[in-house]
């Protein structure tokens, strides 16, 4: 068993690769992370990893009690299944007069890489494959450089590149696909921008309800009143200025050749409603700034 003196010497160790310090009790994935690093042993020192739970980050025991169930749960992610190849690891609680601590112990594994179970929420910093073997031979291949590592070095050549990041759909089912865009300059990027907003003006411009509101509000501000069948005339011709009087008396129900006449008459009175050109060529110009 562990004594005390050898616990002071493992908090002391400063090599951040092999130690984990932590007062969390139930943060399982990062217990995982640290467990499958100290087995892949990246830095090839062959020296064991140690996930101490209990300490501070500066050292100091947090006087925790580490009870059955914890130990249980602990020793449990060796045959969970969530690391694999499973890690050679041994869990023991000890004991000290300013609180209990639960020593993971890990030792480097023959078999590497071993990987934590993929989810999307961790991608892409944490590692998985399809099928372990062929990725090994891949590697052996020189087809990999190092395992973890392509994606964070793609990305920072796109932005090198001045190009967007690259985008990536992992939530396929059997497959997963990434979008690469070319770089955009500022140039570019403000005349698209300019041109997406030209684009939703001219589609609100189009929406009768939004017309009507912005007519109204101009009105209100000259303190105009006109009736519904005189704001209707207006919409109407703003959205189809080149319509004729007829037109717009056959687009509706119960449309009175005398009260449209009058309507626009009233409407021409009041500036609100201009005739540009002749009966056939002409339009109608609504005298509102939209």
């Amino acid at each position: 068993n562990m004594t005390k003196e050898e616990l002071q010497e493992i908090i002391a160790i400063d090599e951040g690769f092999r130690i984990e310090l932590t007062t969390s009790k139930g943060d399982m994935d990062k217990f995982q992370e640290a467990i499958c690093a100290f087995a892949n042993d990246m830095p090839g020192s062959g020296k064991k990893g140690y996930l101490l739970i209990g300490v501070y980050d500066n050292g100091q025991i947090s006087g925790m009690k580490v009870d059955d169930a914890l130990m249980k749960r602990i020793s449990g992610i060796r045959s969970d299944g969530n690391i694999l190849p499973l890690p050679v690891m041994n869990t023991e609680k000890i004991q000290t007069d300013g609180g209990d601590v639960l020593v993971v112990e890990v030792t480097p594994s023959f078999d590497t890489p071993v990987r934590c179970q993929a989810r999307p929420e961790y991608f892409p910093h944490v590692n998985d494959y399809r099928n372990s073997v062929v990725a090994e031979m891949m590697k052996n291949l020189n087809y990999v450089n190092m395992f973890n590592h392509g994606i964070g070095e793609v990305q920072d050549l796109l932005k090198k590149n001045q190009s967007p990041a690259a985008e990536f759909n992992i939530g396929l089912v059997t497959a997963f696909s990434a979008i690469v865009r070319e770089p955009v300059d500022a140039e570019t990027m403000q005349k698209s921008m300019q041109k997406d907003s030209e684009t939703m003006q001219k589609t609100i411009q189009k929406d009768p309800e939004t017309i009507q509101k912005t007519i109204q509000k101009a009105l209100e501000e000259r303190g105009i009143t006109i009736t519904d069948l005189q704001m209707d005339i207006l919409v109407y011709f703003y959205l189809h200025p080149t319509a004729t009087r007829n037109e717009y008396i056959s687009s509706g129900d119960n449309m009175s050749e005398g009260g449209t006449i009058s309507s626009i008459s009233r409407l021409q009175d009041l500036e609100l409603l201009k005739r540009k050109g002749g009966k056939k060529t002409g339009e109608w110009i609504v005298a509102i700034d939209m």
